[in-house]
């Protein structure tokens, strides 16, 4: 049976690097997804706030779990 994990670490960040760096880029993506929610709902664009409303919980969903799983690492 051939180890795969050896190929992966090249791939990943240390864990303490990839914890607060993670929740940073996943709460600037939220941020951004935030804001362009806001301008779809300003003129009523539902074919931009509908999926910028999905990708904006998607978003608000990964920051909770890295709170909740490595808690705030900014």
């Amino acid at each position: 049976m051939r180890d795969d994990s050896k190929d992966c670490e090249a791939l990943s960040y240390p864990l303490s690097l990839g914890r607060s760096f993670s929740l940073a880029t996943w709460s600037m993506c939220l941020l951004l997804s935030l804001l362009w929610l806001i301008y779809a709902i300003l003129p009523p664009l539902p074919a931009i706030y509908v999926p910028n409303g999905l990708y904006a919980a998607a978003n608000m969903i990964m920051v909770v779990g890295i709170n909740l799983h490595a808690g705030l690492a900014f």
